[in-house]
């Protein structure tokens, strides 16, 4: 915040809940796949985008009626700039392919890891 205000920038102030709900959930599954340093690394990470996202995320939201509104998860946050950014270059055609290819994405990445596990 301190960085944010004297850059001039709109200080944004985190709430404690995402903080301790999002920052327990990247620890647990840190720990599970990095042990206590993948536990400290994905708190911390987590806890970074959650605080900065939204400084991001405000200028699309403004472009579509919600000025100086914003959540604090950074799936909303990062979800929000990518659909704001093909809004704002491409309108709804590129909002539209851009969400069906992410889909598409997802769809092929799981049949991939379903194939890997059958072998």
């Amino acid at each position: 915040m301190i960085v944010l205000a004297l850059t001039g920038g709109v200080v944004i102030l985190p709430g404690v809940v995402p903080h301790f709900f999002c920052g327990a959930t990247a620890g647990v599954i840190g720990n599970a796949s990095g042990g206590v340093r993948g536990a400290i690394a994905g708190a911390f990470i987590q806890g970074v985008l959650i605080s900065f996202l939204p400084v991001f995320l405000l200028p699309v939201l403004g472009d579509l009626g919600f000025a100086g509104s914003t959540f604090s998860d950074a799936d909303f946050g990062l979800s929000g700039i990518f659909l704001g950014v093909l809004a704002k270059n491409g309108g709804t055609l590129a909002v539209s392919l851009g969400i069906f290819a992410v889909l598409a994405l997802m769809f092929a990445l799981s049949i991939l890891k379903k194939e890997e596990k059958a072998d």
